[in-house]
């Protein structure tokens, strides 16, 4: 099939990296896929890297005279048979475009109500949302003007990762000069407040003089409207006296050696919606400790496949960690419970095959009403 997928978001956080990489496995599996995506975004750089075929917009508006010409040349001119969007703003400036069945998937938490005029005329235009955990569905059909029978449940899905892929020597640690029995703790995405990364360094400095072998990798950089939060993390870093075995890496494009350099990998979110990070690291075998918030749960069983902890709260955190460093049998069970559960619930295979379904589903309901 001929698919459009829509993303005009200027970062290029999991959301977008999400959109990307779901394009490049979809033209992997004989579909035709093109992207539209904001001129000057990160997203745009990085499909071009990628080889993926997309056209550049100025971001629209809600309603935006010039951005539907050019859409309604364009589609003109290439027919697609769906849309794909993936941001609820996106959503707002395509439904205007009359014809097209629309899927929109969603990733981002929000109890907002939306169900004013404006809102009921969008989402009349969608034939159907997809959640990606069981709590935001809950919260979609509360708080968007959606039929229940057009919202969806469909978790992220990846690859496995082979063991050699995860036990060779990694080349990270050589990178940041860390020693090769060291034990590594890291954390990975936008560096952001609300990411956590400041309760992991007080989590880690309560550790710091205990364990000598311990390590912390920081791997991320701010969003653009947030620039220097690097800084305040280096700084508190160095208030609490950890900054010597404390390593920022910078923007990571491709995450594989990360998790080959990690003994226990963490998210430390104060909020979270899903956090794909989770997927990744137990895809590569490494033991997890994770905040209980948002859709964590039901994704990380505790004692399972990870350990839970309640949000922003250092002393709870390095209790956590501090058990995975002294128990090797534990971060064992942790480790190949991960792998299987991805296998059995998050696999890639599964997450594809589940959205091509969606999409024919939506195609043919269109061809049966003759739109």
């Amino acid at each position: 099939m001929t698919i459009l997928e829509a993303n005009f978001s200027s970062a290029l956080g999991g959301l977008e990296l999400y959109c990307l990489n779901l394009s490049r496995h979809l033209q992997e599996r004989g579909h035709r896929v093109v992207l539209w995506l904001a001129e000057g975004s990160r997203m745009a750089d990085r499909a071009q890297s990628m080889g993926l075929e997309f056209e550049l917009f100025r971001e629209p508006w809600r309603f935006d005279p010039a951005f539907l010409i050019r859409a309604s040349r364009l589609l003109k001119r290439n027919p697609v048979e769906v849309i794909h969007l993936h941001r609820s703003r996106d959503l707002a400036a395509v439904s205007w475009l009359r014809g097209y069945p629309r899927v929109l998937t969603l990733q981002i938490e929000s109890t907002l109500r939306k169900k004013d005029f404006f809102h009921r005329f969008v989402y009349s235009r969608v034939d159907r949302v997809l959640t990606i955990t069981e709590r935001m569905r809950g919260f979609v059909e509360q708080s968007l003007p959606v039929n229940t029978g057009r919202v969806f449940t469909l978790p992220y899905g990846i690859k496995p990762t082979t063991n050699l892929q995860v036990n060779q020597q990694p080349d990270l640690r050589a990178v940041h000069q860390i020693p090769s029995d060291a034990f590594v703790i890291g954390i990975v995405g936008r560096l952001e407040e609300p990411k956590g990364q400041d309760i992991l360094l007080k989590a880690f400095a309560r550790l710091y003089e205990t364990y000598a072998d311990l390590h912390l990798l920081i791997v991320g950089e701010p969003p653009r409207e947030h620039t220097g939060y690097d800084q305040v993390l280096k700084e508190l870093a160095n208030s609490l006296g950890v900054q010597d075995r404390v390593h920022f890496t910078g923007f990571v494009a491709d995450t594989s050696p990360v998790y080959a350099a990690l003994d226990v990998c963490v998210l430390a979110s104060k909020e979270e919606t899903f956090g794909l990070v989770l997927l990744e690291s137990m895809a590569a075998g490494v033991p997890l400790v994770a905040t209980e918030a948002g859709g964590v749960p039901e994704i990380i069983g505790d004692g399972v496949n990870g350990l839970l902890v309640p949000p922003s709260d250092p002393i709870a955190l390095s209790k956590a960690l501090s058990r995975l460093h002294d128990d090797e049998t534990l971060r064992r069970e942790l480790s190949a419970n991960g792998r299987r559960i991805v296998a059995e619930r998050f696999s890639l295979e599964r997450h594809l095959t589940s959205l091509e379904a969606h999409f024919d589903a939506v195609i043919r309901s269109h061809q049966q009403a003759g739109i």
